[in-house]
């Protein structure tokens, strides 16, 4: 128990070789032909359904400007703001390849600059070491207290709109900010909170509107005894209301246009023959579903599945190009080589992997 042990070793990733590992039409079938079993189909169903789509619907409706103003004055609650500064940021990090006071300097150097009349945005994309904010002059648009870390926060805050503040040290390094504006924390004129009110209100009428056109199509399906696939179609009005086929599809596996362990699939396979299911919610509305087949697990042609066959194939190729390459590196080690020769051949790193037991794990390696 009390037994350690410490190894170097290095990682040759197979994921280098799949650009060499290339498969003829017999490789790929040898391979499904060894692996079948990883490539069995589970019970599939072929479901219709009626689609009532809420995004058509949304569309197709028209909101009234008094209807907004009603939203906006029931709903005041929702549209306060918070303290909120615009502002736009050069960042330069403090690394191994830039001091501390090499950085504050350059950072220095930049102020005197933007004072002397350059743009700030310009000497942002021209220095910046932030990716997020560099492709847009710096801009980090408005932002709200608790966003930010706190050193630039307190910075951004206490400067008034239209200054300069910096160089600010933080972990990241040191930042130059220029305060664009400033909102108060308060309530949102409606103007400038309409867009937001058209939104929400336009999607929680298009959603109950949708509700209520699939629960309308539902309660006819029932009432009128609507199992035929011609029926259904008939439903249809291929504007807001759509006819749709599944293709085969498992409990687990995705659904074309509706994706992968939604109540949509749950439905599919709790419905009988001829039994049609009530609206279901899907991301795009409301599905309303008939069984057309079921079928039971099977082993599959390879011309079903060799869209997932040959990318396995070619990583297990991939592995075998890595294998061979590190057993020719380990003849070379035995001929004198050192690990150290060995891993600038190849390209990595050799990983030192510190002490471990028995019982314990090899850090980058596992148990």
């Amino acid at each position: 128990e009390a037994e350690r042990a410490a190894v170097r070793y290095l990682v040759l990733p197979s994921s280098g070789f799949q650009a060499q590992a290339t498969l003829s039409p017999a490789e790929v079938a040898s391979y499904f032909e060894r692996h079948g079993d990883d490539f069995r189909l589970p019970p599939q169903r072929v479901v219709n359904y009626l689609l009532v789509d809420t995004v058509r619907t949304r569309a197709k409706m028209t909101i009234e400007k008094a209807d907004l103003e009603g939203y906006y004055n029931s709903h005041l609650d929702e549209f306060k703001q918070e303290e909120q500064v615009h502002a736009r940021h050069i960042l330069l990090k403090v690394d191994d390849k830039r001091t501390d006071e090499a950085a504050r300097s350059a950072l220095e150097g930049a102020r005197k600059r933007v004072e002397a009349g350059e743009d700030f945005a310009k000497i942002a994309g021209e220095l910046s070491d932030d990716p997020g904010s560099k492709t847009r002059g710096g801009d980090l648009g408005f932002f709200g207290r608790g966003r930010m870390i706190k050193e630039f926060e307190e910075a951004a805050f206490g400067a008034p709109a239209g200054s300069l503040v910096g160089p600010i040290k933080t972990s990241f390094g040191y930042h130059l900010i220029q305060v664009l504006e400033k909102r108060p924390a308060g309530q949102r004129p409606f103007a400038e909170a309409e867009p937001q009110v058209r939104a929400r209100l336009a999607a929680e009428r298009a959603e109950a509107q949708a509700q209520a056109k699939a629960n309308e199509l539902a309660a006819k399906i029932a009432a009128e005894k609507l199992t035929s696939e011609a029926q259904l179609k008939a439903l249809a009005d291929n504007d807001t209301v759509m006819f749709i086929t599944t293709p085969p599809f498992g409990v687990d596996e995705v659904v074309a246009g509706i994706g992968r362990g939604t109540p949509f699939s749950s439905a599919a396979f709790a419905l009988e023959t001829g039994k049609t299911s009530t609206p279901i919610k899907i991301a795009r509305g409301f599905a309303i579903l008939q069984l057309v087949s079921e079928s039971p697990a099977r082993m599959p042609t390879l011309a079903e599945v060799e869209s997932k066959v040959r990318p396995a194939a070619l990583r297990a190729k991939a592995g075998e190009l890595a294998l061979a390459r590190l057993n020719q590196a380990r003849g070379a080690l035995a001929s004198g080589k050192t690990l150290a020769d060995v891993a600038k051949e190849l390209g990595v790193e050799v990983k030192e992997s510190g002490e471990f037991g028995r019982e314990g794990t090899i850090e980058g390696l596992g148990d």
